[in-house]
């Protein structure tokens, strides 16, 4: 919900450039080579529950915050705000990677081996699914609102990643 061409207009409307766009393309595989630190996480904190629920906690705050980037331009040049963006969604991104790898690892712990790759399958389907859905319903009003008006566009760019930082939803 908060990737693909939804992220790219929303770096768009706040100015990115090619060269912020490139970058911010790979937010992703920057912040996934940083779940090399889970295992230092796992050492400081002690349990796999905590570091993944202080993981959430991060993922959904910075994911509010993307939405409320434009709000920063009242104290930062605007310019800035695409490279806040890439800032922000490797931080995401890393918070998500290392989440995950505590959330598959507790499955391990949970659901019996022979059952595993049932259940996973599954859950990926599911979420895939659902995950789909909203992003398709989210695409469709930010389309509406910005033939409408860009700034409502903006604003409805804004609204779901707040949302998304909310509900905890990608």
């Amino acid at each position: 919900m908060t990737g693909g061409v939804i992220l790219l207009s929303y770096a768009l409307m706040l100015g990115a450039d090619t060269f912020q766009i490139g970058l911010i393309s790979t937010a992703m595989m920057i912040g996934a080579s940083l779940q090399l630190v889970a295992h230092r996480l796992l050492r400081s904190f002690g349990t796999r529950k905590r570091v993944a629920g202080v993981s959430l906690a991060v993922l959904s705050a910075v994911r509010v915050g993307i939405g409320l980037l434009p709000f920063v331009a009242m104290w930062i040049a605007s310019q800035y705000l695409a490279w806040g963006l890439l800032g922000a969604l490797v931080i995401a991104s890393a918070a998500g990677q290392v989440a995950e790898i505590m959330r598959l690892s507790w499955i391990s712990d949970v659901v019996p081996e022979d059952k595993r790759g049932r259940f996973l399958g599954d859950r990926h389907f599911f979420m895939q699914l659902v995950g789909s859905s909203v992003a398709i319903s989210a695409a469709w009003f930010i389309d509406w609102q910005n033939a409408v008006d860009v700034t409502r566009g903006l604003h409805a760019t804004q609204s779901v990643f707040i949302l998304a930082g909310i509900l905890g939803l990608g």
